[in-house]
């Protein structure tokens, strides 16, 4: 389960995601659509540590995400990028 409550972020300045949240369920099938520029990968970063939002909390299976470390992240969520690099 994936729970994001009230999250906040932005670049500098600039305002990205204000009051953003949602559940996902277990089993629930999830598509993050938008147009460019919207936010969609910035909340996958936000999910995955990869950002911390400055606002809000993202819970997976009860735990903050803020209190986990990489390995614990990634045996919990996975992304695919659209345009993966290569090490």
């Amino acid at each position: 389960m994936l729970i994001i409550d009230n999250l906040r972020f932005g670049y500098s300045n600039q305002l990205i995601l204000n009051g953003i949240g949602f559940r996902v369920d277990s089993g629930e099938l999830v598509g993050l659509v938008g147009p460019n520029s919207s936010g969609k990968t910035t909340i996958l970063k936000l999910i995955t540590n990869v950002r911390i939002p400055s606002e809000g909390t993202i819970h997976i299976h009860d735990q903050k995400t803020v209190s986990l470390n990489a390995n614990k992240i990634a045996k919990l969520v996975s992304v695919v990028p659209q345009n993966p690099e290569s090490p």
